[in-house]
């Protein structure tokens, strides 16, 4: 079960080093609960832009810019449940969605069928001085009893807290670039010298979608090229 690796699952988050790291280990921590999507968000900002809220995510760039473009964040249920609650929320896509008026029912339905997201786990979460954020865990096969909803909660609150400590080391988080997790899959590969072909072949992606990543990357850490851009994520702690 589980609830038996509590200790183990904690023990890591410890360990964790760079956002890539919390990266890797939301992702794992999602596949092992049945999710294969998660974002981390933080609510201190004033927007309601997935985009800017999603400090480390594995959600794909077309599924955040289709969300943002329709302002689905808008009376998110989500969101609205990160901002008031204090428990994990469970549910299922088509419950949740009544919650939305019709046509914004429509297009998120749409969009979270296209990308398999039809359960899933809210997490409302706050670091150690009290700003509200929350990490949320979705698939196609994500279903939860109590007993795991609290201890993914619990576990979420303790990543959370820890990704604010790494970001407070180097730069504050109103400065944190937000990179995809392709993004940092694709920057990770490059800093070990692997060329876009490599890459490629190591991620399963056309040699130009890894090219499209890592100039996404450029743009958001101010870079001037992928080698730039690979120091600059490794001072900024989002690599190791």
């Amino acid at each position: 079960m589980l609830a038996n690796k509590l200790t183990d699952y904690v023990d890591e988050i410890s360990r964790l080093e760079t956002a890539y790291d919390v990266f890797r280990y939301a992702r794992r921590l999602g596949n092992d609960f049945g999710a294969s999507r998660f974002s981390i968000l933080t609510l201190d900002k004033q927007t309601s832009a997935i985009s800017d809220l999603g400090v480390v995510n594995n959600w794909d760039p077309e599924l955040i810019a289709v969300y943002d473009e329709n302002g689905l964040s808008k009376a998110s249920p989500v969101l609205g449940h990160f901002e008031t609650g204090n428990r994990v929320m469970t549910y299922d896509m088509d419950t949740m969605l009544q919650e939305r008026a019709p046509e914004s029912a429509a297009l998120a339905r749409e969009l979270f069928n296209d990308f398999d997201m039809k359960y899933g786990a809210c997490c409302p979460v706050n670091d150690g001085k009290g700003n509200r954020g929350g990490l949320v865990f979705s698939g196609n096969e994500l279903v939860l009893n109590p007993d795991d909803g609290a201890m993914l909660h619990l576990l979420s609150n303790y990543l959370y807290d820890h990704l604010v400590q790494i970001s407070a080391t180097s730069v504050t988080r109103s400065e944190m670039p937000s990179l995809s997790g392709r993004e940092m899959d694709c920057l990770s590969h490059a800093a070990l010298g692997k060329t876009s072909k490599e890459t490629a072949r190591d991620l399963e992606l056309s040699d130009h979608t890894v090219t499209h990543y890592l100039a996404l990357a450029c743009k958001k850490l101010e870079a001037v090229n992928r080698v730039h851009a690979v120091a600059k994520a490794l001072r900024l702690g989002l690599l190791s």
